[in-house]
């Protein structure tokens, strides 16, 4: 775990990076160590294969069918909370990590997400959601594929994420060939319609590609303790740093159960803040 953080330079959540590195240590140094590794990276981002995408195309159906005055009425009875209906908080709402603020530094002052602006405001609301997931896609995903590759003798392309097909797609692809009712990705299930069964078609389900980080926490001591370890080294607490690192091992200590993917941002942080010889 450490090392997946290690060799990134730079704190990254994704709970998967530990499988990402042991896939291009088989495929690279135990294998012929002369591979070129074709990823399918970018694909959802390309025609709208996450679920979020899916729940933000039917809330803009229904604003467009009732209203956004009803939509915001309906929404904030089932909910108790405000819509986001510009894609900018709602792809915030999805994406962003909510560390426990009693872990925060109450003296020091960040701004809140919310406050960003996208660099292209006028873009269509689903086109805009999808520059948003790409732009993430870039500093997680190609990041990782880049430097766990160089280390393990690997070349990776994406051919999925060449700007010119995704230029092609946003100028010739509407809604409708990303959505069929519920189905999602239509466009290429119809393709692929041409050249495989139904009933292959019909089981497809996206399940993604995530280490089962949480189980792990919880069967294996090792993996807790190496999260402990890790804070531990910052168990003091000054006004001048951001994270209760000390109140961090207080709470893993007392509670068995996985806390949720802000403890991988945490463990990010701190990996690679001890490897530059600062403290965060």
């Amino acid at each position: 775990m450490q090392d997946s953080q290690e060799f990134l330079d730079e704190p990254i959540y994704n709970t998967s990076l530990p499988t990402y590195l042991e896939l291009a240590k088989r495929v690279g140094v135990l294998g012929s160590k002369k591979r070129v590794l074709i990823s399918g990276s970018g694909g959802d981002e390309l025609l709208a294969g996450y679920p979020h995408h899916l729940k933000y195309m039917n809330q803009l159906r229904l604003i467009k069918l009732i209203g956004l005055k009803a939509f915001t009425k309906l929404y904030v009875v089932k909910n108790k909370s405000m819509p986001n209906t510009d894609y900018m908080n709602f792809w915030l709402s999805k994406r962003s990590i909510r560390v426990p603020s009693q872990l925060l530094n109450p003296a020091i002052t960040t701004s809140p997400l919310t406050a960003l602006k996208y660099n292209n405001e006028q873009r269509e609301d689903l086109l805009g959601l999808l520059d948003l997931d790409f732009d993430w896609l870039i500093s997680d995903s190609f990041q990782h594929l880049d430097r766990y590759g160089m280390r393990n003798n690997i070349e990776s392309r994406s051919p999925l994420a060449d700007n010119r097909l995704r230029a092609w797609c946003q100028l010739n692809l509407d809604s409708r060939d990303l959505f069929n009712g519920q189905t999602q990705k239509f466009i290429l299930l119809s393709y692929a319609s041409k050249f495989l069964p139904d009933w292959y078609l019909g089981s497809l389900k996206k399940s993604g590609w995530a280490s089962p980080i949480a189980q792990w926490y919880c069967e294996s001591t090792s993996i807790k303790q190496e999260y402990l370890q890790i804070f531990k080294d910052y168990s003091t607490f000054s006004s001048n740093e951001i994270i209760n690192w000390k109140m961090v091992s207080t709470m893993l200590e007392k509670d068995p159960k996985y806390p949720g993917k802000w403890v991988n941002l945490l463990y990010s942080l701190a990996v690679n803040s001890k490897k530059l010889g600062v403290i965060v």
